[in-house]
């Protein structure tokens, strides 16, 4: 009740300014608070755009909020980036000096922003509208704190494949950093879009204006000498309610654009259709902690196959039980990812045979001669009932402890991994996936579906579409591939 009281306190104000909009010239000019219309009218609308001319300091400020937040995002990524690079000399130093920049305060610097347009010829131009304030030392900060969360093996190991700095920064830490991106786009376009003090300083051209500062200029032409009212209130207001449009609207993108996906994705996955290595890993932990313990479970799995050509039980076991151990000593190390843990089902090919290493509820199945079987057992509490004789797969599939797991990389307790050969055979077919699958579709209309579908990718698009038709409430992540070397299929 405390929390909705202060909640109304603090809308009142945006409130009165609505209600005072959207009403006459004289009854807006009514003393008081406005909390309802008496006489409801859309003129201060009309007068903002037909005598003010909003419209230009609208586009004006549209465009260079735009163009020069995209760009100041761009160049905080690169910065937050570099700064978490472990040869970085004098680090600590350049953040450090970041930080003092952010400490001195704007009006300081108006002679000098002013004087130094002036020579450079940019006064009254959308360059130096642009360029003015394009570093900010608090996005950089942000994205390398950011960045920093992101495990740094997945560079590493980006690096042993032969990927370049910039397609790491590009094709790695962007996807996953989006989160933070949204973030600091937010944060810049909303301080770029209410800033005064730039374009004070530079503007002297009215066809130039920002809306803010057209909108201060409409605020103090609201009187003039002879006191006689310039631009009636409803009209002030209306401008008002206008420059908080695009900030509602690019909140509201954001809402919508989050739909029903998690907020992380927690899930990993890889494969080298060449070396005939599959694995897929499915994380847990909290803020982002789930997601470095996939990929750190991933990132083994890679350099084993960079390093080895030919598959073993023995080199699976050592692999999965490595990196179990990097895990949990990670978690050890770092506060923000205690209790993190991963599932792992991974496979290599060869010889005939598939050899499958496997921990947690993560599955494997094999298609073969029209019938599908889940070839490994689920370490988890249900998977263990269902065993017992005491729970029914689809009763598993829907009980309340569903994901309750008892076996994981990077945790206390069991971890040891299950290990067999399955042998191949012309035709069959091998399915990895999370429990965002299986969790969502029941086994037999995978199969159904396996078996109906042409092609590989198709099989895999429809898998996916079922599971989040079936509600989406967690990360679907699959690999398939056939037994002989063909075309794999991941989607997440």
């Amino acid at each position: 009740l405390f929390l909705l009281l202060v909640g109304v306190i603090m809308f009142l104000p945006m409130w009165n300014v609505i209600v005072v909009s959207t009403t006459t010239a004289l009854e807006a000019s009514r003393s008081g608070v406005h909390l309802w219309w008496r006489e409801f009218s859309i003129e201060g609308f009309r007068y903002v755009f037909e005598v003010t001319k909003l419209a230009r300091p609208f586009l004006n400020s549209l465009f260079v909020t735009t163009v020069g937040t995209v760009i100041q995002v761009l160049l905080a990524s690169f910065a937050g980036y570099v700064l978490i690079q472990r040869d970085l000399p004098f680090k600590n130093g350049i953040t450090s000096f970041i930080m003092l920049t952010m400490m001195i305060p704007g009006d300081l610097t108006m002679i000098s922003i002013y004087q130094l347009n002036r020579d450079l010829g940019l006064l009254n131009s959308y360059t130096g509208l642009i360029l003015n304030g394009l570093i900010a030392g608090s996005s950089i900060l942000l994205m390398r704190n950011y960045f920093k969360s992101i495990s740094y093996t997945l560079a590493e190991s980006a690096r042993i494949d032969g990927a370049s700095e910039l397609r790491i920064f590009a094709g790695i830490f962007l996807p996953i950093s989006l989160p933070g991106l949204a973030t600091v786009f937010f944060m810049d376009f909303v301080s770029r879009w209410n800033s005064i003090t730039i374009p004070a300083a530079i503007l002297t051209d009215e066809s130039m204006y920002t809306l803010p500062l057209k909108l201060k200029a409409m605020i103090l032409s609201t009187s003039s000498v002879s006191g006689t009212a310039q631009i009636p209130e409803n009209a002030i207001m209306a401008a008002i309610v206008i420059t908080a449009v695009p900030l509602l609207l690019l909140l509201l993108i954001g809402l919508l654009v989050s739909g029903r996906k998690r907020k992380q994705n927690e899930d990993a996955a890889w494969f080298d259709e060449k070396r005939g290595v599959f694995v897929v890993a499915d994380g847990m932990g909290g803020h982002l902690a789930g997601e470095v313990a996939s990929q750190m479970a991933i990132d083994a799995v890679r350099r084993m196959a960079a390093r080895h050509k030919k598959p073993s039980v023995d080199l699976l076991k050592k692999t999965v039980l490595g990196a179990h151990e990097r895990i949990y000593l990670h978690a050890q190390g770092h506060a923000e990812c205690a209790g993190m843990g991963t599932t792992i089902s991974m496979m290599w090919r060869g010889g005939g045979y598939m050899y499958i290493a496997h921990v947690g509820d993560s599955r494997i199945y094999r298609l073969r001669d029209g019938h599908m079987e889940q070839i490994t057992q689920d370490h988890s509490l249900v998977g263990e009932l269902v065993r017992a004789g005491l729970l029914t797969p689809e009763e598993a599939r829907l009980h309340p402890r569903r994901n309750i797991i008892t076996r994981a990389l990077g945790t206390e307790g069991d971890n040891t991994p299950d290990l067999l050969a399955a042998d191949i055979r012309p035709g069959d077919r091998f399915l990895l996936c999370t429990d965002g699958l299986t969790g969502m579709v029941r086994d037999d209309d995978i199969e159904r579906m396996l078996l109906d579908s042409k092609t590989i990718d198709q099989a895999a698009n429809r898998l996916v579409e079922m599971a989040l038709d079936a509600g989406g409430s967690d990360n679907v992540t699959l690999i398939l591939c056939t037994g002989e070397e063909g075309k794999p299929w991941r989607r997440d």
